[in-house]
Order: structure tokens, then C-alpha cells, then sequence
């Protein structure tokens, strides 16, 4: 298995995302790290991204395309990477079985 970056890392030489471009974290959940970050919407509100990048790879996949998540509140955001930590928990377990089967 490939070494685990850590989240900023994993994020280090991506594209800033143009509607959300100010980082306010990195959050690691077992395999995936998260981005959060925040922007302003097409009304001048206070908008929220979660991006999410595999650590044991050094390209976006459609995995974490697909669990990357835009929110309207910062505490929407902060659930669903606590989601994704509890996740990620769950990956970590099925590698420990098959390590041992």
C-alpha cells in the first residue's frame, strides 16, 4: 500500500476551486483527505465546498469527484467531512481483514 500523505499535502499543486478559493481547513479521514473552503455565491451569500482527494494517490479519481460536496452553511460542511471521517474508519477496517485473511 502507498504511504499516506497528509490532507494538505494531498492538496498541495491543485487548482483552487473559483467559486469557494479561500481554504479554510484540511481534514483527514482515514484514506481521503478534505478541503474546506469558502466563497461567495451568485447573491453575495456565504458559500461552502468540501473537496476530497485520496492520500494514497497523486491524481483526483471519480471516487473523490464524486464525494466532493458544495454546502450552504459551514456546519452542513463540517457534518459531512465528520461523515466522511466515519468513512473512511470503515475502509480502514475492511483493510485490516483482508490483511488477515
Amino acid at each position: 500500500m502507498a504511504k499516506l500523505k497528509s490532507a494538505e499535502e494531498a492538496f498541495r499543486g491543485m487548482v483552487r476551486n473559483f467559486m469557494t478559493p479561500k481554504v479554510l481547513g484540511y481534514y483527514e479521514a482515514g484514506l481521503y483527505a478534505a478541503e474546506l473552503s469558502e466563497g461567495t455565491g451568485v447573491d453575495g451569500e456565504p458559500i461552502f465546498g468540501v473537496s476530497v482527494m485520496r492520500r494514497d494517490l497523486d491524481r483526483r479519481d471519480k471516487e473523490t469527484a464524486s464525494l466532493s460536496r458544495f454546502c450552504c452553511t459551514r456546519e452542513e460542511a463540517e457534518e459531512y467531512i465528520e461523515q466522511l471521517r466515519q468513512r473512511g474508519k470503515q475502509w480502514w477496517k475492511l483493510m485490516d481483514i483482508r490483511s488477515k485473511a
